[in-house]
């Protein structure tokens, strides 16, 4: 799934804005940046479920998604929080693992979310 975006014009994106409080302003722009946040989340979802063979639900990994908007700057970012934390292990995949007594724990193939 190819997410694509168009730049629209900062100048009336700017006089939209002025006309309103400082408090509106940032409920309005919070809003606006959860928004466009929760589209990359739901195409990070969607390849997910795509990716995985047979059984598609995913459980902690996919309640793991989340938004967070920055505090200090304007900006918002979106990933895991940490259910999330093994994520890394099905995008890349492991190697054939075997424990010290010598027991097979097989491996992980990519999925490449």
């Amino acid at each position: 799934m190819e997410i694509q975006s168009t730049l629209i014009d900062y100048d009336k994106v700017f006089r939209a804005i002025e006309g309103l409080t400082d408090i509106e302003k940032d409920q309005t722009i919070k809003a606006g940046l959860r928004a466009a946040t929760n589209v990359f989340l739901r195409a990070g979802r969607s390849n997910l479920r795509a990716r995985l063979k047979g059984n598609k639900n995913t459980g902690n990994l996919n309640k793991s998604f989340r938004s967070k908007l920055k505090r200090s700057k304007l900006g918002a970012i979106g990933g895991f929080n940490q259910l999330g934390m093994h994520a890394h292990l099905l995008d890349m995949g492991t190697v054939n693992r075997t424990t010290r007594s010598g027991a097979n724990r097989g491996r992980m193939i990519a999925n490449n979310f």
